[in-house]
């Protein structure tokens, strides 16, 4: 991320500067359950960094860099950015082939960072953690939460025997 400020002059000698902050790189940095991050890749001593949001009712969260070529690394911390002595889980290989098992899935904003030590190319990035749903409802088979202001994920424990229709008894709205 850099500031940058742009000056314009007219033909007349009069000036207006207009500073901000510009980031390079990839802007979709969210990652969202179970939706890989693809096309990945970074130079040598370089990061990318991605942020998840669990929610409350999430077990088994998984993050697993796979596939393409070169080595990166995954720093996983909740609540802030990872650094290289700070995190709360890293993984470490000679490939890009990498996961970060959480002990719990603590519900709130993770923090993922990909730093390659050595230039890396056409990997992906997997969050996935397991949506434990609710006991059944009268007349309903199972309920979810959903999350204000988040796409809404079909939980994993739907299945293609499942009826081809979802019906939402009830909700809770979490903001």
């Amino acid at each position: 991320t850099y500031n940058v400020t742009l000056t314009v002059t007219d033909n007349g000698g009069a000036t207006n500067s207009k500073s901000s902050s510009v980031t390079i790189g990839t802007t979709n940095t969210v990652l969202q359950n179970g939706v890989a991050k693809t096309g990945l890749g970074a130079a040598i001593g370089t990061s990318l960094n991605f942020t998840m949001v669990v929610p409350s009712d999430s077990t088994g969260l998984k993050f697993v860099l796979a596939g393409g070529s070169g080595d990166a690394d995954l720093f996983v911390k909740f609540g802030s950015a990872p650094t290289d002595t700070v995190y709360d889980c890293k993984s470490e290989g000679s490939t890009n082939a990498e996961t970060c098992n959480m002990a719990s899935a603590t519900p709130g904003t993770w923090y993922v960072r990909v730093k390659a030590y050595s230039t890396f190319s056409a990997a992906s990035l997997t969050g996935s953690y397991t949506i434990t749903g609710t006991l059944p409802l009268s007349g309903c088979p199972r309920s979810f939460t959903y999350h204000v202001g988040m796409p809404l994920t079909i939980p994993t424990w739907l299945t293609a025997n499942d009826e081809p229709e979802i019906t939402i008894c009830q909700y809770e709205s979490v903001q």
